[in-house]
């Protein structure tokens, strides 16, 4: 009965508001309408669906619960840069399985290809560096995919460059300095060194990488007068070991006579010599002034009359006895003499001055009374070797006559050199008066 009636129904179709069973799309039934009642059994239970048994359709996607279609393939999400590759993953019951066939990042290796999928190939590989000093190579160990080998440089002759040229670890060797390379030296005592007049020199390294001679350097040297510390001793005296010091020499005065000493005086060589050991040239046959000349006196010098610097003879007495005094030299002089009062009786006082000049010079008188002041009251110019000049002043009876004579002694000419001589006697016979 129950089965008959069912027949009849898909027999007849759906009533109106009932959905059609449509096996059109995947041949899975739809599910029942939610209106739909099953038949009751004369017990009031509900019948068992003797629907027949369809396949289960499964998940698709957009369906609740279905996160996708099952039985669908597709690219796993991830990295797929380079080398790696994410996998692919299938569809089960509406969830996505694991992903198979994964390709992950690895190292980066010299093989062109991108191995860490960062989108560069081949980047981060070191460089490779073999070799010492000058051999030292660095090269790219990956080219173009291609690892590379390093090798070192050929060694060279080792020079003083400041390079290990002979690539042995050392750099070098066997050289003093870098070639032009300067520094101070100094080859004396340590004691001397910039003391005084001491200074350094400087060396300079040559292209063989040997220090060469210290030049300009300023040794200690002979202790000269210059005011210099020479032998750089500051306890040592200037000039002490001047070879000029201690010699015979002629100090300032007029002769030419060696007759001092010569010493250092505030860092100059000068002469020590008494004045008073000046020599005159006379006439004498010998070189005085030590000038290479024999007698070559200057007879006309020209003196001063001065009570100060005449020369004073003595006296004579005037009017008793026979006094005499004498004088002798080679050139122009003023000398003085007195004329005494010694009697008492009426007698004038009188002297008489005689002048005889040298052989080849001719010398004249010119006489004063009272004085180089007061006027000339004889005089005797003969060319003749001899001149006189007499002198007389009478008695005055009230007082002392007494008086004094200065005698000039004149140059006039002369071919040769010798000394005049002055004769001066008192108590001779004068004619007349000369002195008032």
């Amino acid at each position: 009965m129950k089965y008959a009636l069912l027949i009849f129904v898909f027999a007849l179709g759906c009533a109106e508001g009932e959905l059609p069973l449509d096996y059109s799309d995947s041949g899975i039934p739809p599910a029942q309408d939610v209106g739909y009642v099953p038949p009751k059994n004369d017990l009031g239970a509900d019948e068992p669906d003797m629907a027949p048994d369809l396949p289960d359709p499964g998940c698709r996607e957009g369906q609740p619960g279905c996160e996708c279609t099952d039985g669908v393939t597709e690219p796993c999400p991830g990295n797929s840069e380079g080398t790696c590759d994410p996998g692919t993953r299938t569809c089960v019951e509406g969830s996505w399985g694991t992903c198979t066939g994964v390709v992950s990042a690895s190292t980066e290796t010299c093989n062109n290809l991108d191995d860490d999928c960062d989108g560069e190939v081949d980047e981060g590989l070191l460089d490779a560096t073999c070799g010492v000093g000058v051999c030292e190579v660095t090269v790219a160990t990956c080219v173009n995919g291609q690892a590379q080998t390093c090798e070192p440089g050929e060694p060279q002759t080792e020079i003083c460059n400041n390079l290990d040229d002979d690539c042995d670890g050392e750099v070098d060797e066997g050289c003093e300095c870098q070639p032009s390379d300067t520094r101070a030296c100094y080859s004396g005592t340590s004691v001397t060194r910039e003391v005084g007049e001491c200074q350094d020199g400087v060396q300079t390294c040559g292209a063989n990488g040997q220090w060469g001679a210290c030049e300009g350097e300023v040794l200690p040297a002979t202790e000269i007068c210059d005011g210099l510390d020479n032998d750089c001793n500051p306890a040592t005296e200037d000039g002490s070991a001047d070879p000029a010091a201690g010699a015979a020499c002629d100090g300032p005065d007029s002769d030419l006579c060696e007759n001092g000493t010569t010493s250092c005086v505030a860092g100059e060589i000068a002469c020590d010599e008494d004045p008073d050991l000046n020599q005159t040239e006379s006439c004498n046959g010998m070189d005085d002034n030590c000038d290479g000349i024999i007698d070559n006196a200057n007879l006309d010098d020209n003196p001063v009359c001065s009570f100060v610097d005449n020369l004073y003879l003595g006296s004579v007495s005037g009017d008793t006895g026979s006094d005499t005094l004498s004088d002798s030299w080679y050139d122009e002089e003023f000398v003085e003499f007195t004329v005494v009062e010694d009697s008492s009786s009426n007698v004038y006082l009188s002297a008489t001055i005689t002048l005889v000049s040298a052989p080849g010079t001719d010398f004249d008188l010119y006489v004063r009374c009272d004085g180089c002041s007061q006027s000339v009251v004889g005089s005797s110019i003969s060319t003749s070797p001899t001149d006189v000049v007499r002198v007389r002043r009478n008695d005055s009876f009230a007082s002392s006559d007494t008086f004094d004579v200065v005698v000039e002694i004149r140059h006039a000419s002369s071919t040769a050199c010798g000394d005049w001589e002055l004769t001066i006697q008192g108590n001779t016979s004068v004619a007349t008066a000369t002195c008032f």
